[in-house]
């Protein structure tokens, strides 16, 4: 699929990933693109999109990604894109992105 060879695709001296904004990133697509964003009210439980979607990323049922719901799902709301290495929470708010076509272009 790839070349690994040195310098290649695969050369590991090459990939740099954030495995945190890779799984926010994953999260954020199956929620919204797979689930079609659905209300808060379908998040918890056995049957909720926490539970689901943890699944699907074999993440531990114990992790606890609410937070990066609240989050994409408020950037989702706001029609803003959302950038998974930006994080709200613990006093901190995430900043709106600057579309090309909105008023502060």
């Amino acid at each position: 699929m790839g070349d690994d060879r040195p310098g290649g695709l695969l050369d590991k001296a090459n990939i740099t990933v954030n495995k945190l904004e890779s799984k926010r990133l994953a999260i954020a697509y199956l929620f919204v693109h797979f689930h079609g964003a659905p209300p808060r009210d379908t998040w918890k439980g056995k049957t909720g999109i926490q539970t689901k979607i943890r699944s699907a990323l074999s993440l531990s049922q114990s992790t606890c990604i609410m937070k990066d719901l609240e989050d994409i799902m408020r950037c989702y709301e706001q029609g803003i894109e959302y950038n998974p290495s930006l994080r709200s929470g613990r006093g901190r708010k995430r900043e709106a992105a600057v579309t090309p076509d909105g008023p502060e272009a």
